[in-house]
């Protein structure tokens, strides 16, 4: 049961990757444009800044393609339930899911959360020792 599952979510999330893939590559539609695609699939890492901010520009240009886009990354999955997290400018993140967990009888069970550079729990001043 759970490595069918498991299937099934992993397909959901590679179609809808390439769904998200494909309506942000179409609407790249000039030579320039082009290229800056390219130049991001062969370089992601070092290219993703650009790529970012090139289409920042095309969803604040194009409302109706910014809602094309949040309606089809926010669309109810397989279960017809839908999560969804903003996670920006993280170095480290992570997200645990437990809807609908049952944790009652866990055994051996590790949650665990990180906080790096966390400015809420810093004091504002150092703490002077007498």
């Amino acid at each position: 049961m759970a490595t069918k599952l498991a299937k099934k979510a992993a397909e959901y999330a590679g179609e809808l990757t390439g769904k998200v893939w494909n309506l942000v590559k179409s609407v790249f539609s000039s030579p320039k444009e082009q290229t800056t695609i390219e130049l991001f699939q062969e370089n992601p890492d070092e290219m993703q800044a650009m790529m970012v901010k090139a289409l920042q520009e095309k969803l604040a240009a194009d409302p109706a393609l910014a809602q094309k886009l949040a309606d089809l990354i926010n669309r109810p999955g397989p279960d017809g339930k839908t999560t969804g997290a903003q996670i920006m400018n993280a170095g480290i993140a992570g997200i645990v899911d437990l809807r609908g967990a049952n944790l009652s009888h866990a055994q051996g069970l590790d949650i665990s959360g990180v906080k790096i550079n966390d400015t809420a729990t810093k004091p504002d001043k150092p703490v002077k020792k007498a």
